[in-house]
């Protein structure tokens, strides 16, 4: 189950173990050990921090080379330490793709065919220049806070 909303989840997973037992007691079955085992909290930037970070990057790379990152349904362990030092964190990634590729692909529709999750087995961003990016964009988000 996935949420934008850490109230949201909380109250999902209320309503899913409610249901469960609900479910078990009409139909006269044992009640249910209802178990929440691996559970991710949003990842929600900070905002002064993701507009410093930005900035660094535009910097860096060029204003055209930074774009939002839309808010998704994936899960992610990121936010995880900066919540537990009480550290306030930007979640930012960069593309791994030859950009006319993908624009032909998100032309086409097909986007998810001919370009497989970073889980898969098939994931195969191109080398150059995303390693060279990765690092210029690393350094430069890095020395935002560190100075020149």
């Amino acid at each position: 189950m996935r949420t934008y909303d850490d109230e949201v989840a909380r109250r999902c997973l209320e309503i899913l173990a409610r249901t469960a037992r609900a479910e078990a007691h009409a139909w006269g079955a044992p009640e249910p050990l209802v178990e929440t085992f691996d559970h991710l909290p949003v990842t929600d930037n900070d905002p002064a921090t993701t507009d410093r970070v930005r900035a660094a990057l535009a910097d860096e790379l060029g204003t055209d080379q930074v774009r939002d990152f839309e808010p998704e349904m994936g899960s992610e362990d990121f936010s995880e330490l900066p919540n537990a030092w009480g550290a306030p964190y930007c979640y930012w990634g960069f593309g791994a793709f030859d950009a006319a590729r993908w624009a032909s692909s998100e032309a086409a529709g097909t986007q998810a065919e001919d370009f497989p999750d970073n889980h898969a087995p098939q994931f195969a961003p191109v080398l150059q220049p995303t390693l060279d990016t990765g690092v210029r964009a690393m350094v430069a988000a890095t020395m935002a806070w560190l100075g020149r």
